[in-house]
């Protein structure tokens, strides 16, 4: 009898398991429950779900909330991204429910979600829309120097039963401080940091080589884009969602898109490719446009201080230089590789000839130190030698 009673229960725990991995995408994964928790987004009531005691929202019903609903059928990838505020006369109106009754069911699905540029992992269907917890995509506190993925807060109030999500990105302050935050984020100091701006979007391509997770020898490469609304997310992560490998990435003119070679998982060139950095869409650039966007030059908005003394900035597609010849005036004297010539004049980029500041104290072999500051509109320099 007990050798009976052991069978059964591994055949039925046989049954279980091949049920479990039968599960088909539409399938029925669980209940969805009513709760009286009211939940809010910056202050406004939106509808909410209860599933395995958490509270959910759908991502998609965030659109009339300040932000962009972008859904791509070819990588099954759904893209959320705050990039505006919502409508003055926008006031939804939700009530809340009873405790613990079943409102519907959720279902098995190979959809994909990204808020604000990053991959979040505890996702649901419903009814044709993807819902995220809220304690998910929002934490208690906003940490810079851990690069909270989804850069957005949310707190309980238990005394009014309110789930308060708070996505203004006004948490960063103001959107220069945003991008200034772009320029300056750190993982760890970085060999090398070059910065591209256009419009109001800036990209600060860092190199990091030599710490985990990379091997010694090698090197990491981050784009991290800054919208003009302060939001900040690594480009180059969006874009491995797509199975691309990116380099030499350039902003367009209005910065509204970032251009970029696209390679193979060897390295080698395939095609060219443009990312539209606020709905975070990648589709195919033609190669002349790329090539003109990469040569454009024009004098930038930025202006180089050092000393007291002040010289203009030149961008060569989106990345500011110098004229050598200024440089030499304000006391360098050394060679200067990977110049660029334009009317007779030649030209450096900033990354060319030194480091971004936070980099100074390790290598001091660099020509100059350079600092934004995008408030005053200036780069201040201190030559190292």
């Amino acid at each position: 009898m007990k050798k009976f009673i052991l069978t059964a229960i591994a055949i039925a725990a046989l049954a279980i398991g091949t049920v479990t991995a039968s599960a088909k995408i539409g399938d029925v994964a669980g209940d969805i429950y009513t709760t009286d928790i009211l939940t809010q987004v910056d202050g406004l009531d939106i509808q909410s779900y209860a599933i395995n005691g958490q509270t959910l929202i759908a991502l998609e019903d965030l659109a009339p909330y300040g932000f962009n609903v972008y859904y791509n059928d070819n990588i099954r990838t759904v893209f959320i991204t705050k990039c505006g505020e919502p409508s003055p006369d926008f006031k939804p109106n939700f009530e809340r429910g009873k405790v613990g009754d079943i409102a519907g069911h959720y279902y098995e699905t190979d959809i994909k979600a990204v808020v604000n540029g990053n991959y979040v992992y505890d996702v649901y269907a419903i009814d044709g829309k993807m819902v995220a917890p809220v304690e998910v995509i929002g934490t208690p506190t906003l940490n810079m120097q851990k690069r909270h993925e989804y850069q957005m807060l949310h707190s309980y109030d238990d005394s009014k039963r309110l789930l308060s999500l708070t996505t203004s990105l006004s948490l960063y302050g103001t959107p220069d401080g945003g991008r200034q935050t772009a320029m300056d984020w750190q993982l760890w100091s970085p060999t090398k940091t070059r910065i591209l701006r256009a419009g109001n979007t800036i990209c600060a391509e860092k190199w990091f080589g030599g710490l985990p997770p990379t091997h010694h020898g090698q090197y990491a490469v981050y784009y991290y884009v800054c919208l003009d609304n302060g939001l900040i997310y690594n480009a180059k992560n969006v874009i491995a969602m797509y199975g691309l490998y990116p380099s030499e990435p350039v902003l367009s003119e209005d910065g509204e898109k970032l251009y970029f070679k696209n390679n193979n998982y060897l390295g080698e060139f395939q095609d060219y490719k443009q990312l539209e950095v606020a709905t975070m869409h990648i589709y195919p650039l033609d190669e002349e446009e790329y090539v003109k966007t990469a040569k454009a030059f024009k004098e930038s908005n930025y202006t180089l201080s050092i000393d007291g003394k002040t010289k203009p900035l030149y961008t060569i597609g989106s990345e500011d230089c110098i004229k050598l010849s200024d440089l030499r005036d304000l006391g360098c004297t050394d060679e200067i590789d990977n110049i660029v010539t334009y009317n007779d004049d030649e030209y450096a980029p900033l990354s060319v000839l030194g480091v971004y500041y936070d980099n100074a104290k390790y290598y001091q072999h660099q020509i100059l130190v350079y600092e934004y500051n995008v408030e005053t509109k200036t780069v201040t320099v201190q030559f190292t030698k």
